[in-house]
């Protein structure tokens, strides 16, 4: 499993996929890699960490 799920150049995407379609691939780790590659992320980019953090905490006092 290790071996087969390892090898996914940017698995840590599979988040921004719809959940459907990661269901349909059936663990299979060539589907899985194509659907990563069409992942486009959150579309939200930051040019600090203090940046980052003050948007996390805006949005955390905005669920609050």
């Amino acid at each position: 499993m290790f071996w087969s799920y390892g090898k996914i150049h940017g698995l840590e995407n599979i988040a921004f996929c719809d959940l459907d379609e990661v269901k349909a691939t059936n663990g299979n780790p060539i589907l899985l890699q194509q659907l990563v590659n069409k992942v486009n992320g959150p579309g939200v980019c930051f040019g600090s960490h203090e940046e980052l953090v003050a948007a996390t905490n805006k949005k955390l006092d905005e669920y609050k």
